[in-house]
């Protein structure tokens, strides 16, 4: 069996556990790893998705302020000088210009990549004719969600009210109604005989459906053509954004002095 759902709901589900990956602490995990010596580059584990885009962009930063750094100083009066310095101070706050729009590039591609693995998935399952595929419309409870995290929390401080918490009730309750609702199906099927089991998927009833099923995820692919990431967490230039550019800054510094430290014992050797 396998599981489908409104694909523009998908997609939303997953730039949000992208978002909410990095806020949780992804930047902090791969620094860590690579300060630790625990993770080569050039690994299949730095290749995942996720691991692959923050590697980047940790190192990309990295180096960018390593040579910020070298080129502070230098004498004063320089305008490069100057330049240099006021990217360090202002990603610092959080607050430059560059920086934000690397994180913003970061994210995207972080969101796009995991999107299209879970668009390549779906081929796969729409080639395997064995699989028996459900309908789980989860629209509902993604709208209601997008203001939360995990836990069901508000994000932005201030919206806390009694019609937004009923409504989000009331998508979960549905969502939950509907999961029951497919399991107990699987579980009544699960226990026919074999024969009963597959004169049921072979009815023309049966058959109608699961075209059906497979039809809409191409007809889904036309207008996802148009679909547009939208952030809830990380928002362009958001107090969270420039929380997490301070955040990687202080990574990126760690792996530049690394680096740095590295580099003067190669040519020491």
């Amino acid at each position: 069996f396998f599981i489908n759902a409104p694909r523009e709901a998908l997609s939303r589900r997953i730039d949000a556990r992208c978002e909410h990956m990095i806020t949780q602490g992804l930047l902090e995990e791969v620094g860590e790893l690579l300060l630790r010596g625990e993770l080569a580059r050039d690994s299949s584990a730095a290749r995942a998705i996720g691991y692959r885009q923050t590697i980047a962009y940790l190192d990309a930063f990295a180096v960018k302020l390593q040579t910020c750094v070298h080129a502070a100083l230098q004498s004063e009066g320089d305008a490069h000088v100057a330049t240099a310095s006021t990217y360090i101070h202002e990603c610092d706050r959080g607050a430059n210009d560059e920086a934000l729009s690397a994180f913003r590039l970061y994210l995207d591609e972080f969101m796009s990549a995991s999107r299209q693995y879970a668009r390549a998935q779906l081929k796969w399952f729409r080639r395997e004719r064995e699989f028996q595929w459900l309908w789980l419309d989860v629209s509902d409870s993604c709208e209601s969600d997008a203001g939360s995290d995990e836990s069901g929390n508000d994000i932005k401080a201030g919206t806390h009210n009694d019609g937004d918490r009923n409504l989000k009730e009331s998508s979960r309750a549905k969502l939950n109604a509907a999961i029951t609702a497919h399991a107990q199906r699987v579980a009544a099927l699960t226990q026919e005989p074999e024969a009963a089991y597959a004169a049921a998927m072979a009815s023309a009833s049966a058959c109608a459906e699961q075209a059906e099923l497979r039809q809409r995820t191409y007809d889904e692919a036309r207008a996802m053509k148009k679909y547009l990431a939208r952030t809830t967490q990380l928002a362009p230039r958001s107090a969270a954004e420039r929380s997490m550019v301070q955040r990687a800054r202080s990574i990126a510094m760690r792996l530049a002095a690394t680096n740095a430290d590295v580099k003067r014992e190669q040519q020491r050797e």
